[in-house]
């Protein structure tokens, strides 16, 4: 997999392509420093995904640069990198069409998760990024489905959680074991950033996961 990353600082771009080397993932890492390198460097090596830091040098916009990306390469999914835990950074990169919203502590495991996301048409979100988005409205492009951060199998095992089944009763309904129905319970835990159940319950209802009477 071909990755181009995108950040004007060499010291952090040499760490981020070590935390892809490290998600056991076979990657061929791309480097640019600023906007005019990246866009010059795709117009000459196809990549399949590009990691960009929202916080560009002076004069420069990561969210500009996701425009001009989006435009050059419409199908090419973007991931936005950032130190900023904030709902409205985040917004704006969704809304401008980013594959996801990482921020820059990102941990190989949460890598690996959004690189198999990106890969799959799905959008991710850290942890603390859409802990904050569940909290409010979702902007496009997740707007019509707050959840789109959870895989099939995970929205299953929400749907269960907040109609009250037990970790057994969640196992028996989809023909799983109870410790895969705890390591998906764990996953979901964490890419929405809820860790109780009453708050997992209110995101299913407020989505329509679940009816108002569940």
């Amino acid at each position: 997999m071909h990755i181009l990353i995108v950040d004007d600082h060499a010291l952090l771009r040499a760490g981020i392509a070590a935390l892809l080397r490290g998600t056991g993932e076979p990657v061929t890492v791309h480097e640019a420093g600023d906007a005019a390198h990246a866009l010059a460097l795709l117009r000459e090596q196809p990549v399949e995904l590009v990691l960009l830091d929202i916080s560009m040098p002076p004069g420069q916009s990561g969210l500009v640069l996701l425009q001009e990306l989006r435009a050059l390469q419409p199908r090419l999914p973007v991931l936005m990198l950032s130190s900023h835990v904030s709902a409205t950074y985040a917004q704006r990169a969704l809304a401008l069409g980013a594959a996801g919203y990482l921020v820059k502590h990102v941990q190989p495991a949460e890598l690996r998760l959004a690189l198999e996301a990106a890969r799959a048409g799905r959008h991710h979100l850290s942890p603390e990024i859409a802990a904050l988005l569940a909290d409010g409205a979702c902007p496009a492009p997740c707007a019509a489905d707050p959840l789109a951060v959870l895989s099939g199998r995970q929205r299953e095992v929400l749907r269960l959680i907040a109609q009250g089944l037990s970790t057994k009763e969640i196992a028996r309904a989809l023909g799983l074991s109870p410790k895969t129905v705890d390591i998906h319970r764990g996953h979901l835990m964490q890419r929405v950033g809820l860790h109780e159940i009453a708050g997992l319950t209110r995101l299913a209802v407020r989505t329509g996961l679940v009816p108002v009477e569940a």
